[in-house]
């Protein structure tokens, strides 16, 4: 049940003085109970965790459960037996974790119990501050101590279930991982064949071909190319935002000029950083990601002869907020979101070769540091992404 839990830590070592308090508070009340019973019902019926779970629990079970844990309560107070007690509280605690309830029900419980009995204890021994002290005292060291019992047992259970799901989730990641690998390998393979077999015929049959074959043949390879681009996509967008990556500490202006210069945009395109930018500890290749599908999708999409791209970054005081503004055709706001959808496009895909997947890979890795992206953009009037990272990212 507890899962080689250890429970010899808690066994208590309560003064002789705290020993005779607590029989003196298990004796008033049981001499009371009836009375907390009448003036508690109402409150415990409509606690929204503890309400719900005593009216889909049969009154019958209730009643042996409360004389169970009474005996034992019994044994460990007066014949100093506690180790069943423990082992009775620590399955609560388990119960309530394979529940899923918050286990600040349970002090809201225990406050409601301390809640009503404290005014009886005063109202009973109003002229005994000594007796009064010593059941008010047996009352804190007992229900403090069962909330030591209930809650470290459930903090472990918690913690072990959170464990195993870990595990599994790594195990399904890692099955994943190798089976778009094989997916993508297996598709691949036909594909360059196809691609094959277009050349082929292009070549072979090039004196046979009217031109509306040789535009089908051009069509079908160009269809095969873009198919392999959206399985290197997919792999892409599979294996972003894993929080495994190794970071490491980046000065993003040689990150962003060495993104610019790999691209080797031609001489009509100009590209300004305006600021300085900050050093982050990032993990590198996601980070060239973001900044090259952003910069690219500027170029990519922009409509105009000189081609301007502005590259900022403010500091805030939480975050770093970037911006990549272009002077291109804009975008409606309807599209805002839709953009950061994987295999959504503006623009036909043949009309632009594009997979639709290089923007939700930007907004999977910065949703996976914390960080948040957005557009401002008006049709006619240019496109600004912006995107914020926290300083002391996840």
């Amino acid at each position: 049940m507890f899962h080689n839990f250890d429970f010899k830590h808690m066994l208590p070592s309560f003064s002789a003085k705290e020993k005779e308090d607590m029989k003196l508070y298990y004796a008033f009340s049981k001499e009371h109970e009836k009375e907390i019973q009448e003036k508690s019902l109402k409150e415990f019926q409509e606690h929204p965790i503890f309400g719900p779970l005593i009216k889909n629990i049969p009154q019958e079970i209730r009643e042996a459960n409360n004389k169970e844990s009474d005996a034992l309560l019994r044994a460990a107070i007066f014949e100093d037996n506690w180790e069943p007690y423990i082992k009775y509280s620590m399955m609560q605690g388990v119960q309530y974790a394979h529940m899923g309830l918050d286990f600040k029900a349970w002090y809201e419980i225990v406050g409601m119990v301390r809640r009503y009995y404290i005014p009886i204890m005063k109202r009973l021994y109003d002229h005994e501050a000594e007796r009064m002290s010593s059941v008010g005292n047996g009352m804190n060291v007992l229900l403090d101590y069962a909330m030591c019992i209930i809650g470290e047992s459930f903090i472990h259970e918690r913690n072990r279930k959170i464990e195993q799901q870990n595990k599994r989730s790594e195990g399904m990641i890692k099955e994943l991982e190798s089976f778009a690998y094989i997916v993508s390998h297996d598709l691949k393979t036909p594909l360059r064949g196809i691609a094959s077999l277009a050349d082929w015929l292009t070549e072979d049959y090039k004196d046979k071909l009217d031109d509306t074959g040789k535009e089908y043949l051009d069509l079908l390879k160009n269809r095969v190319l873009r198919l392999e681009s959206l399985i290197d996509g997919v792999l892409i967008y599979s294996r972003a935002g894993r929080v495994d990556i190794e970071t490491e500490k980046i000065d993003l202006n040689i990150l962003v000029k060495e993104v610019i210069d790999t691209a080797a945009f031609p001489p009509h395109v100009h590209i300004q950083i305006n600021n300085t930018l900050p050093k982050l500890q990032v993990a590198k290749y996601p980070m060239i990601q973001v900044f090259s599908n952003l910069i690219g999708n500027a170029v990519k999409h922009n409509d105009k002869t000189n081609i301007e791209i502005n590259i900022d970054c403010v500091e805030q005081s939480d975050d770093w907020l970037f911006s990549i503004k272009d002077n291109g055709p804009g975008i409606e706001e309807q599209f805002h979101e839709k953009v950061f959808q994987i295999f959504q496009t503006l623009k036909t895909k043949d009309e632009m070769n594009s997979t639709g997947i290089g923007l939700s890979v930007v907004k999977k890795i910065i949703d996976n540091v914390g960080g948040k992206i957005w557009i401002e953009s008006k049709p006619g009037d240019g496109c600004t992404f912006f995107f914020a990272l926290k300083k002391q990212l996840k």
